[in-house]
């Protein structure tokens, strides 16, 4: 007995360390069963209440260090779960009645809304594309009902006048005819003008665009015969300045082609190519487009407008009269027909016919009085132009337009319209060259023609357009 007691490390007089019997249900606590490889938990006994040593345990609401667990409402760090109400990190899921972001369903009138933006862009550029379509058939219909200027043949150096058209009648009283030493310092002094005006010819650049106004001498539709009316429309789209430039037919210059004659006869010898170049060469101004109308033209245009008011003086009723009969018997009419009386002298409301005769008026005033009654007649027409509506304007262009000769490209027609709606705000200005004080009379060769300083009047055309002659 005492050998087995030395064996169980007793000592004498102990009580043997026996297993202590254990509340029925309770597993026993020195030998529990363990996975293989694992230790034990109890191990020794601790006294009660104390945590031991070895594998403590964690303390109530506190997190264990080696595996912890998270307290309630805090979010543990290595496998997280969301608390109530919060998203969680990893695999969210979404709150009641809070659109999840990945996978949003739409409205249904959203969706709707958004199918009909396309509908409504693709109807808003067929809209625009048909009215841009029509707006430009309107605008060739009215393009194409202009005549075109046929190009004319520059003149041979050694061209003279043609002998099938008939001197014009001197209307003013000739100055001494010329010399032979006058004529060749005349002649000399054309030639360095030209010289001149090509060395200067980047000074005379200007922003305006210029229309050359022809009104040719014919009494039919045909436009032939000499350029009578010459009227320079300068446009200047920034300052909104449209400057008319009469250019009287009797000014003495050189004509390409090497010879020099009154600058009328520049039309007859080579259409408006030939008067284009005759400008450049001599003024240095540049005419970009040219529009040609004759006579009949005019009193048409005038009565369509249903006439105009004119400040007329008894001689200029008496030369009128002239006239009138003239176009009467042109046209047929009765004997008498627009006859005015001199004691209507004032302000007097005339026809086409009468107004024509107004403008052709030379033996008052001179030339340089006949070509400022030209601008006005073709202001006064511009004025009741301004109060007309667009079916009214409309129809005029069908009239008269194919009575027209013009080498205006459809850009510059498309120009001209979009100013012509804003005319209203454009202010009108006139000149004529030769200027006062710039010019004089002369009779080279049996011909009554003016002799002009050209840098002068080119000086004084660039003032007036650029805004600069006050």
């Amino acid at each position: 007995m005492e050998d087995k007691r030395k064996e169980n490390g007793q000592a004498a007089g102990q009580a043997p360390k026996q297993a202590p019997k254990q509340p029925a249900g309770q597993a026993p606590k020195q030998a529990p069963k363990q996975p293989a490889g694992q230790a034990p938990k109890q191990a020794p006994r601790q006294p009660v209440g104390q945590a031991p040593k070895q594998a403590p345990s964690h303390i109530a609401n506190q997190a264990p260090k080696q595996a912890p667990s998270h307290a309630a409402g805090q979010a543990p760090k290595q496998a997280p779960s969301h608390a109530a109400g919060q998203a969680p990190k990893q695999a969210p899921s979404h709150a009641a009645g809070q659109a999840p972001k990945q996978a949003a369903p739409q409205a249904a009138g959203k969706k709707k809304g958004r199918k009909k933006w396309p509908i409504v862009v693709i109807c808003v550029v067929a809209v625009l594309a048909l009215l841009a379509g029509t707006a430009y058939a309107v605008f060739h219909h009215y393009f194409s009902l202009m005549g075109r200027i046929e190009p004319m043949a520059t003149p041979a150096a050694d061209a003279s006048p043609s002998p099938t058209i008939e001197p014009e009648p001197e209307e003013e009283p000739a100055a001494s005819p010329a010399t032979e030493e006058e004529i060749v310092e005349i002649e000399d002094s054309l030639q360095k003008n030209l010289e001149q005006m090509e060395q200067d010819s980047d000074l005379y650049k200007t922003d305006t665009f210029n229309i050359l106004l022809i009104g040719v001498d014919a009494r039919d539709e045909a436009m032939s015969g000499r350029s009578d009316c010459m009227i320079l429309a300068s446009i200047n789209k920034t300052t909104k300045k449209v400057v008319l430039t009469s250019f009287l037919r009797d000014i003495y210059l050189s004509i390409p082609g090497s010879w020099s004659d009154r600058l009328n006869a520049a039309y007859v010898y080579g259409g408006t190519d030939l008067l284009k170049e005759t400008l450049k060469a001599n003024f240095g101004i540049t005419v970009d487009r040219c529009v040609v109308v004759n006579f009949y033209i005019v009193m048409d245009i005038v009565d369509a407008f249903g006439g105009i008011d004119l400040d007329l003086t008894a001689d200029e009723i008496k030369v009128m009269n002239s006239y009138i009969n003239n176009h009467n018997n042109l046209l047929g009419n009765p004997s008498g027909t627009d006859i005015l009386s001199t004691s209507a002298a004032g302000t007097v409301h005339v026809d086409g016919n009468q107004a024509l005769a107004y403008a052709r008026v030379r033996y008052v005033g001179t030339d340089f009085a006949r070509t400022g009654r030209q601008r006005t007649v073709i202001t006064k027409c511009i004025e009741k132009a301004k109060t007309m509506d667009l079916g009214q304007i409309s129809g005029l262009a069908e009239e008269f337009l194919p009575r027209v000769r013009t080498d205006l490209t459809e850009g510059d027609c498309a120009t001209l319209l979009l100013m012509a709606l804003d005319l209203g705000s454009y202010t009108f200005d006139q000149m004529v060259i030769p200027a006062d004080g710039t010019w004089s009379n002369a009779n080279i060769r049996g011909m009554a023609v003016l002799t002009v300083d050209f840098a002068a009047n080119t000086q004084a055309w660039l003032d007036k357009v650029n805004g600069t002659d006050n």
